[in-house]
């Protein structure tokens, strides 16, 4: 909310260049030996920088930075008594998220094209809230399964409802909030741990022992 309201007043264009931006229809990424124009280019674009940040966190996760993060979340006052900075590292940990969400952000601009504030609404915020909590907070893999499921999920579910029911649309935030719910009740930690406990069950099938 404060954001939204920086950016929406006047005063502060001087800042921030004004609150509705367009942008160019080629980017260029090295000057002119390398540029975004077609749907193609910018699907592949955020392709690569999607495997770029998924191979980035799982190597950060063997770290004793991912190490430090992981007590902190667990009980930051048992971390801060053994020696762990709690301050410090939650702004890495802030710092680091913010980047890889500003770069999520610019690769979102240029995908539609033209920004304004009212994108990014508390509606965005609570769609990636689900998709994390869907497919497994903590976990690179968790958070790739709960994009695509709610995808594909808001892709033909959803559709099939808006062309059978004509309020289908208004049935989207019911329909998801169900989903978290059961989400919640069945397997709090997400559909990758759902995955593990399944493939653990098969490795021991049919032996119980």
């Amino acid at each position: 909310m404060a954001v939204q309201f920086f950016f929406r007043r006047g005063e502060f264009e001087v800042i921030h260049g004004g609150t509705q931006q367009s942008m160019p229809g080629e980017i260029g990424l090295v000057g002119d030996a390398l540029t975004i124009g077609s749907a193609n280019e910018e699907y592949f674009f955020a392709l690569v920088m999607l495997a770029v940040f998924a191979l980035l966190t799982m190597n950060l996760s063997r770290t004793g930075i991912a190490r430090m993060f992981r007590a902190l979340h667990e009980n930051d006052l048992s971390a801060q008594v053994l020696g762990i900075n709690r301050f410090r590292n939650k702004l890495l940990a802030y710092a680091i998220g913010g980047f890889m969400v500003g770069v999520a952000g610019a690769l979102y601009t240029i995908y539609i094209g033209f920004i304004t504030p009212e994108f990014f609404s508390i509606d965005i915020t609570l769609l990636h809230y689900m998709m994390l909590l869907l497919g497994g907070m903590g976990r690179v893999w968790g958070v790739i399964l709960g994009v695509t499921t709610v995808e594909l999920l808001n892709h033909y579910i959803l559709q099939t409802l808006i062309d059978i029911f004509p309020e289908g649309t208004a049935l989207e935030p019911m329909f998801f909030g169900i989903i978290i719910i059961v989400v919640l009740i069945v397997e709090p930690k997400g559909l990758m741990a759902a995955l593990g406990q399944l493939k653990e069950y098969l490795r021991k099938w049919p032996y119980a022992y």
